[in-house]
């Protein structure tokens, strides 16, 4: 798995991702490689009545959304239920610890 990182001069920054998995043909030949480019989403975050909703683009569904006490340390994958609204991903998280870390992570293996 190899990511490289682009920014053209006065736009954004972008990566490109090639995959481990390379494309095969029916008898199971290599014929290419499976190249995915992409921007950094946004994760946006506003009160909820019982917590936070965290939100992001529907372009990004690939992303996985992940919860960490602390930064650095163990990241989980959430897999609550989430909702689409105006091409958006919508997941309210209910306050649970006084501090919770939140990121968007590319999900490569269901891309």
């Amino acid at each position: 798995m190899t990511i490289k990182e682009n920014q053209p001069l006065g736009g954004q920054k972008s990566y490109m991702h090639v995959t481990k998995y390379p494309l095969r043909t029916a008898t199971k030949q290599i014929c290419g490689l499976r190249i995915v480019a992409f921007a950094l989403p946004s994760l946006s975050v506003q009160p909820a009545e019982i917590g936070i909703e965290l939100s992001w683009p529907l372009d990004y569904a690939p992303f996985v959304l992940q919860r960490s006490e602390n930064v650095g340390l163990t990241w989980n994958d959430l897999n609550g239920a989430s909702s689409l609204t105006n091409a958006m991903i919508h997941t309210v998280m209910p306050n649970a610890t006084p501090q919770e870390f939140y990121r968007l992570r590319l999900d490569v293996e269901g891309w």
